[in-house]
């Protein structure tokens, strides 16, 4: 649908707010609102408990919900200690935001829900008589911060800064209109990507079940099966291998530990893959670094074309899948936390690449991997130690030739819901700004 623009118009005054409707009030953040800055959290002043109040630090913003609010508590403060150290109890219609590093970049600004604290690396506005607090979170997600830090540094802004800020706001009617449009609009927009995203989740699952079940039981649907007596190593095909570890058909070779001094005349300049560079969708080579390798010990590290690469932790839901390595970029070795899968000639690399994308793999790393919160590590020996049925070779090659067409079809599917995601995504931001900048005249719809 398209929208109409305002019959009226001036100039704002400020670069970045361009033109603005007529009827509108230009003036600094100052004028509309004042700022508060957050606090560190008292750990000196833990235990007590009485009227306790939310304590939000600067990575709940990225939890926000789709509506804008801060739902999610990291911690909590009674507010007898946050008055002894001069924290701010800040009130239900606060608007939060990051006023320090990629957070602030990113924009992640929301509204509270409840009575909270906020920590030391965000900033509060709480709107006056003249913004509703619903129009206030519109209107600070407009700012161009990238606009106003200094460049080189570490981004930031000043309470400061932002009360000199111009910005432009219509009549509070007009206010409430805007909202309630765009409260409306989105919600539509958002469902849409709802759905888009369930169906990328379901198109992930029939993607996953489709490989285990072909890694694991093969393409021939009337085969005999049979149990190797190990729980985590489901039945297979009686001619298949039973129960074979990987380090009996594979070598894991470690890679370069890095500052190691190296005598620059015995040195070589390389590149090395990090653990940036492998992810489960394949090898991203958008940014890879050299490093000085001391020549005599070079060929211990060298990739080669069909390794399997392998990273030595990370998030949990992705420790133990592999991609393959294709010879890239020649020379290539790889750094100490990523490990080199290299394959005999039993088992053919992509057949390994496709297992350890299944969920026998994901359940055996899962419960060997030395765990953290949300991070998990394996090692060489526990990565060798992977257990699992093996078809003959000729069997592996079908199944590959089987599963790199289903998995194209599903990946094209998966990429073209995410292109409808980033289109929708794009137009809701887009939508946002025009109606809050006054680019588009909603009255007649709001």
């Amino acid at each position: 649908m398209t929208w109409s623009p305002y019959p009226h118009y001036k100039d704002a005054g400020a670069a970045w707010l361009g033109e603005i409707p007529a009827h509108w009030t230009v003036g600094s953040f100052s004028k509309f609102g004042r700022f508060e800055g957050g606090s560190g959290f008292p750990h000196e002043f833990q235990g007590e408990t009485a009227e306790e109040v939310p304590f939000h630090k600067v990575n709940a913003l990225a939890r926000a919900t789709q509506a804008g609010r801060l739902k999610s508590r990291d911690d909590t403060v009674s507010r007898a200690t946050a008055r002894r150290l001069g924290a701010k109890v800040l009130p239900a219609y606060s608007v939060v935001f990051a006023k320090v590093g990629a957070a602030l970049l990113l924009g992640r600004i929301a509204s509270l829900s409840e009575e909270s604290c906020i920590d030391n690396n965000m900033m509060a506005f709480l709107p006056g008589d003249k913004v509703t607090p619903e129009f206030a979170r519109h209107l600070l997600a407009q700012v161009r911060f990238d606009l106003l830090v200094n460049p080189g540094a570490v981004p930031s802004v000043s309470e400061g800064q932002m009360k000199r800020l111009l910005t432009a706001v219509p009549p509070i009617k007009e206010q409430r209109g805007i909202a309630a449009f765009l409260d409306r609009e989105t919600a539509k927009i958002d469902a849409l990507i709802a759905k888009q995203e369930q169906l990328i989740a379901t198109l992930r699952e029939d993607r996953t079940a489709t490989i285990t079940h072909a890694v694991t039981k093969g393409l021939d649907a009337d085969v005999e099966m049979v149990e190797c007596g190990d729980a985590m190593v489901p039945a297979s095909p009686m001619h298949w291998t039973q129960k074979t570890q990987l380090k009996r058909l594979a070598s894991v070779q470690t890679g370069l530990t890095l500052g190691k001094t190296v005598e620059r005349d015995k040195a070589v300049s390389v590149p090395y893959l990090r653990v940036a560079n492998v992810q489960s969708a394949g090898v991203n080579l958008e940014e890879v670094k050299t490093v000085e390798v001391a020549r005599a010990d070079l060929s211990n590290y060298l990739l080669r074309a069909g390794d399997v690469l392998m990273t030595e932790g990370g998030d949990i839901d992705k420790l133990g899948r592999g991609c393959l390595w294709s010879d890239e970029i020649s020379p290539c070795i790889h750094q100490n936390h990523v490990f080199a899968v290299r394959c005999s000639g039993r088992l053919r690399s992509e057949f390994l690449v496709y297992l350890l994308d299944t969920s026998v793999a994901r359940n055996y790393f899962f419960m060997t991997a030395k765990k953290t919160t949300n991070l998990a590590s394996t090692n060489s020996t526990t990565l060798g130690g992977f257990s699992f049925a093996l078809p003959p070779r000729a069997e592996q090659d079908r199944i590959v030739q089987f599963l790199d067409g289903r998995c194209s079809n599903i990946d094209n599917l998966i990429a073209q819901a995410l292109a409808i995601i980033n289109t929708l995504r794009e137009y809701r931001a887009a939508l946002i700004t025009d109606a809050v900048t006054g680019k588009i005249d909603v009255r007649g719809v709001a």
